[in-house]
């Protein structure tokens, strides 16, 4: 019972955070040309910002989804 009480609690220690927390906060001015790519819907680029970078990309003609390119792995 013990040594399943000690494996268990080592199993739960592992559950560490990879990815920092690092807030992010920008404005996006689609007239510029470094964004004339999300001026159309599926479109996407890269920008500095977050962890390793992020990818910004045109999901409808409002909704717009952001993603860390940080690796869970």
């Amino acid at each position: 019972m013990v040594l399943i009480a000690l494996l268990n609690q080592a199993k739960c220690d592992n559950n560490v955070q990879n990815i920092p927390y690092i807030p992010v906060n920008f404005d996006i001015n689609l007239n510029l040309p470094a964004y004339n790519d999300l001026n159309f819907v599926s479109n996407h680029i890269y920008v500095n910002g977050g962890s390793k970078g992020l990818i910004i990309y045109r999901y409808t003609q409002d909704i717009f989804v952001v993603l860390d390119r940080h690796s869970t792995s």
